[in-house]
């Protein structure tokens, strides 16, 4: 988490916090209203923006992603110690 948010403002860029908690619409209109192209978040949090009913309403282009969350190690686990 440290590094999602250290290296961001040390390279200049604006980190939004559209949320405490995350909440697919408020996600939604903080992507297209600040122009985000770039999104961290938990594999969950990209099912649940995919498969929103009003995804198709916003203007949003990122041009990456960065997963985090419990998926990198399940991975990570099978592959190395398989």
């Amino acid at each position: 988490m440290a590094s999602g948010i250290y290296i961001p403002l040390l390279m200049g860029s604006t980190i939004v916090f559209p949320f405490f908690f995350p909440e697919t619409l408020t996600t939604l209109k903080s992507l297209e209203a600040y122009k985000c192209n770039i999104m961290r978040g938990t594999p969950t949090q990209y099912v649940d923006i995919l498969n929103h009913p009003e995804r198709a309403k916003f203007n949003i282009n990122l041009e990456s992603i960065v997963v985090g969350g419990k998926l990198f190690f399940v991975i990570h686990s099978i592959f190395t110690y398989t």
